[in-house]
């Protein structure tokens, strides 16, 4: 959250709820980086456009646009789901209600589980964060230490400056050469930012749900511990009804966790398809670029952590969301792992009809035609190495 409000990444609607004056001020902020970042991705997309549509076609130009604008798109289209989105709000408004409102039911064991997982996020996410701010300082400096291309006509000559990224100038780039390369230079860094924020937001959603499912495997597991809590905190004598009211309980976590998956669908799976379409197309394009330039160890490097950084955030989004898959489909024994058995016969129907709604396992999907889950990741894979033997 901290590292998504200094870019303005946040939803404004959330930040400073005791603060009108900072609230608005952060809302206006908010509004200027994405009206920024928004007229950026414009002038990259005009680029490629102009670029697809001159007379001579220059793939390897064309390859350096499309490895990058593709995900700033995506990005852009996100902040604007974000924004304007209110089944996501309502998805941020949950994760909000949640972590106040603490169950007196959950004691150390439960917090432990949260704890842990939230400790490893944080960790795969600055992992995550230092690969992308080594991968824009790599674009930064790449265009300094390149050879200028020469470029004669007739008796003069003319030397060809590089940049860090591939977009349309509203003046001779080449002539203001120093100007353009610090307006670039600035958009980079707020696109990476803008990229890395956004992205670390959506693992944080995804992760919450998996927290959320493991702290509910642990309470279904150990279901006659925590009906003796109930029976202890609300003073229940009677056994029967006290298991009741626990599995009660759990079927409400249950339905939250669901709500919740629903709310993150419906706002965000159409933009999930093109981010899916896209990942392999702009991951295969830095490859071909490579092997049309002269090859130099700075361009390697500027690769290696282009590949890395890339490869490493789908892993972040497809394996988190595989995990929802697994954890939510292991519910059904985990209950059965508990002393069901002993209960009373209504207590076992409950257990029964309990299982038989977790048999279908919550997914986090692409549009209406795939999930998010590790063969989606492979698909990925193979569809990038097809793009490569294609533009080679």
């Amino acid at each position: 959250m901290i590292s998504s409000s200094l870019v303005g990444t946040f939803p404004w609607q959330f930040m400073f709820q005791d603060n009108k004056i900072l609230k608005n001020m952060y809302a206006m902020y908010s509004k200027l980086m994405l009206g920024y970042f928004t007229l950026f991705v414009f002038s990259q997309q005009l680029e490629l456009l102009i670029l697809i549509t001159d007379e001579e076609v220059m793939r390897n130009a064309i390859f350096a646009n499309i490895s990058v604008t593709p995900i700033y798109t995506i990005t852009l289209a996100k902040q604007l789901i974000m924004m304007l989105n209110s089944s996501f709000r309502a998805t941020i408004k949950q994760i909000i209600d949640t972590e106040k409102c603490k169950s007196p039911i959950e004691d150390d064991e439960v917090f432990e589980i949260e704890l842990r997982i939230v400790q490893r996020s944080n960790k795969l996410v600055k992992y995550y964060g230092l690969m992308m701010f080594v991968l824009g300082t790599l674009f930064c400096v790449k265009p300094i230490l390149m050879t200028p291309n020469i470029v004669s006509s007739g008796n003069t000559t003319k030397a060809i400056g590089f940049f860090p990224l591939s977009s349309w100038f509203p003046f001779d780039e080449q002539k203001h050469y120093p100007y353009a390369y610090m307006w670039q230079t600035l958009s980079l860094l707020q696109g990476t930012m803008y990229v890395t924020t956004t992205d670390i937001l959506m693992f944080n959603l995804i992760v919450f749900t998996a927290v959320q499912l493991r702290k509910l495997k642990h309470l279904l597991k150990n279901f006659v511990h925590y009906k003796e809590r109930f029976m202890t905190l609300y003073n229940i004598v009677d056994d029967e009804q006290a298991a009741k009211i626990t599995l009660i309980y759990f079927i409400r976590r249950h339905k939250e966790i669901i709500e919740y998956v629903r709310l993150f669908n419906e706002s965000m799976e159409i933009v999930m398809v093109f981010d899916f379409l896209q990942s392999s197309l702009h991951i295969a394009s830095v490859l071909p670029e490579v092997l049309m330039s002269e090859i130099s160890l700075m361009v390697v490097l500027t690769v290696a952590s282009f590949l890395g950084s890339m490869l490493f955030r789908l892993s972040l989004y497809y394996y988190h969301a595989n995990n929802v898959i697994i954890l939510s489909a292991e519910l059904s024994y985990s209950i059965y792992e508990s002393n069901w058995f002993d209960q009373t016969p209504k207590v076992k129907q409950m257990i029964l009809i309990f299982m038989l709604r977790t048999q279908e396992p919550l997914t986090l999907r692409i549009g209406g035609f795939a999930v998010m889950s590790i063969e989606s990741l492979i698909a990925i894979l193979k569809a990038t190495y097809s793009y490569v033997m294609l533009m080679i």
